[in-house]
């Protein structure tokens, strides 16, 4: 995840990866490949909805994460805590929303207490049976659990938010080997498989996120459900808004965001 990228490279965590062993390296685009980190896997981070419960209220479909501030939505939905991954992006558009920034969430920050969230998620699963129980109908989340709840019967919708003037938000995950691994081919062989086109297809089918290997997004194109919920072509994919993570002073945003939200 995109946080702990950053905590493993500034504490020197890792060895870097011998790219030769990695020939699947190669089919990634070249500005995502790194001397100690290879991405694996693309989250795609935006809004999910009861598609049914909106229609009842008559709530119009937000097209950006502000669009959450809405009196038919006071008490109805959830807000990522800072402990879960999808808040930094959440945060961080709201911000873009308020012309604020990463280096500047202040402005987010108040957004999300006019949301007036039901709850503060940290748990996916508990997140989850409250979007089937109807006591949330709308979440910053991500493209993954829209998928995993409509496979389950639930009228669910995605929105791939407007975030600075790009349509969607990505966040990649990634793989690196720890410096002292006693067996490091081993672990690059691991990486190599896992970048495989079709190990790519199955995982995403399985999980709903979306590969980094170009090839294996081709498969999942003719998948409808896939399809519906996720970005995946590659130009879009390309053009969704990524957080810059050199903006962001942790340590403050945190001690900023338990002061805001303990008002």
């Amino acid at each position: 995840m995109a946080v702990e990228r950053v905590a493993m490279l500034k504490h020197d965590f890792l060895a870097d990866i011998p790219i030769q062993q990695v020939p699947n390296a190669a089919k990634l685009p070249k500005n995502l490949v790194e001397a100690k980190l290879l991405p694996h896997i693309i989250v795609e981070n935006g809004i999910v909805y009861r598609v049914d419960k909106f229609k009842e209220a008559g709530i119009a479909v937000p097209t950006k994460y502000a669009d959450l501030v809405n009196p038919k939505l006071a008490g109805r939905t959830a807000f990522p805590d800072v402990t879960n991954t999808q808040h930094w992006t959440a945060v961080t558009g709201l911000a873009y929303d308020a012309s604020g920034s990463e280096s500047n969430p202040g402005p987010g920050f108040t957004l999300v207490q006019r949301i007036k969230p039901l709850y503060y998620f940290s748990a996916a699963a508990e997140l989850a049976q409250k979007f089937s129980t109807g006591d949330v109908i709308a979440a910053p989340w991500h493209a993954g659990w829209a998928v995993r709840m409509s496979r389950g019967g639930l009228d669910v919708g995605f929105v791939h938010p407007m975030v600075n003037g790009k349509r969607g938000a990505i966040e990649y995950n990634y793989l690196g080997i720890p410096k002292g691994a006693k067996n490091v081919q081993a672990a690059a062989a691991f990486i190599n498989a896992f970048l495989d086109a079709q190990a790519q297809a199955d995982f995403a089918r399985a999980t709903g996120v979306v590969p980094v290997n170009p090839e294996a997004r081709k498969q999942l194109s003719n998948d409808p459900v896939l399809a519906k919920f996720m970005l995946l072509n590659d130009k879009d994919i390309e053009n969704a808004f990524v957080v810059n993570w050199d903006h962001i002073n942790q340590e403050q945003w945190r001690a900023d965001w338990t002061r805001s939200i303990s008002k």
